[in-house]
């Protein structure tokens, strides 16, 4: 374990070698020869001078600076954790690295919630704000269709404004509003700037509004049972249909018949 006091005992044995070499080959350089307890009380000497030095350098220099990191790591750790004191025999740098990993893992995790609150924020925010508009929609259809006012009080019942278009040709309008031939109904609506083609239900619309990848929805044909299709108690199974932006078709609501 790499601790400031192994450093400083591992360093003065370095030192003390060293010196020893070095005052050995003095000697040998003026044939001088030295009794034993000379070499002894020299490496004595120089091993706790140099670990001394080396221990009070750790102390002022890097340990209190190390010190003062650990406790402001411990002051702003979210645990309310109070600072222990760091003692010389303890593996320092080990300690505050893993209280530094520790605080950095909490920063991240904070953050983490903030993003998390603020998107459900934006979302709650942009769901009260479409909660808030007004449902209008544009229906142009043919002067003659009975069903297409009756599909029109559906709506209205259901709480959308309906601007109501009598239109001459109604072939024109839904090839100017890209309705594709195979999902044709009688009338075509327009929300946000997608068709709503035929005896879609309102519940539908709703979900057309929630679909960025959807450019419209259609109940192809005329099927009995369907909003403003009513006929006694008739209901033929049906299909809402989606049309995405590669112009595919996905089933947005599937109405089967009733079992009888």
């Amino acid at each position: 374990m790499l601790t400031p006091r192994g450093v400083a005992i591992a360093s003065a044995m370095v030192i003390t070698l060293l010196g020893m070499g070095l005052f050995a080959l003095v000697l040998s350089l003026y044939g001088v020869q030295a009794p034993v307890q000379a070499y002894a009380a020299l490496a004595l000497a120089l091993f706790a001078l140099s670990m001394a030095v080396t221990y009070a350098t750790i102390e002022r220099f890097i340990y209190q600076k190390v010190r003062i990191i650990y406790k402001n790591i411990h002051r702003f750790k979210s645990t309310k954790e109070r600072a222990k004191d760091l003692r010389m025999n303890e593996d320092v740098m080990e300690k505050v690295q893993q209280d530094v990993m520790d605080w950095a893992q909490e920063r991240v995790q904070e953050i983490s919630q903030l993003k998390e609150q603020e998107n459900f924020r934006k979302e709650f925010i942009g769901n009260l704000a479409h909660a808030s508009e007004p449902l209008t929609i544009d229906v142009h259809r043919d002067a003659s269709c009975g069903c297409c006012t009756a599909w029109i009080s559906h709506l209205q019942d259901n709480g959308f404004t309906v601007n109501d278009h009598v239109e001459q040709d109604m072939s024109a309008v839904k090839r100017r509003l890209g309705v594709p031939a195979r999902l044709a109904s009688c009338h075509t609506g327009v929300i946000d700037g997608k068709f709503v083609e035929g005896h879609v239900p309102a519940a539908d619309i709703l979900k057309l509004r929630e679909r960025a990848d959807l450019v419209g929805a259609a109940v192809p044909g005329m099927p009995v049972g369907s909003p403003g299709m009513e006929y006694g108690d008739r209901v033929d199974a049906y299909q809402v249909i989606g049309l995405d932006r590669d112009r595919q078709d996905q089933v947005l609501s599937d109405y089967p018949a009733p079992q009888r």
